[in-house]
């Protein structure tokens, strides 16, 4: 049995968007006690590094060597924006990644299918 959900409009996809990407930042965030830990901060840190990924992801033209200055980029803006000290930096993406991995796995196994629709996306 399957039961659908769709999600129509700006503020539904937004809330599944932080509750994917925001939170686990957040967590991560909180356990290795940055500067940062708010919820505004750690959304305005994923977007920023989504942002710059992209940009320098396009600026590369793609590939391997795109994909991988895209990732540190991105890190690096989240480590700036969260003010994570130095030394904690790689705990922290260690810790982000794992829990936005578990927390997408998650929604995926849900016993019901998630469709996100909005004007701004489409």
């Amino acid at each position: 049995m399957s039961i659908g959900i769709e999600a129509h409009g700006l503020i539904p996809v937004l809330s599944i968007f932080s509750i994917i990407m925001v939170m686990p930042v957040k967590w991560a965030a909180a356990y290795v006690d940055a500067g940062r830990t708010d919820f505004v901060s750690s959304f305005v840190a994923v977007v920023l590094s989504a942002i710059a990924a992209v940009i320098v992801y396009k600026l590369f033209d793609g590939g391997v060597l795109g994909v991988l200055v895209a990732f540190v980029v991105m890190n690096v803006v989240q480590a700036t924006t969260l003010k994570i000290p130095g030394f904690k930096i790689p705990g922290y993406f260690i810790i982000a990644f794992f829990l936005q991995l578990a927390v997408g796995f998650a929604m995926a196994t849900l016993p019901f299918k998630l469709q996100l629709s909005s004007y701004i996306i489409s």
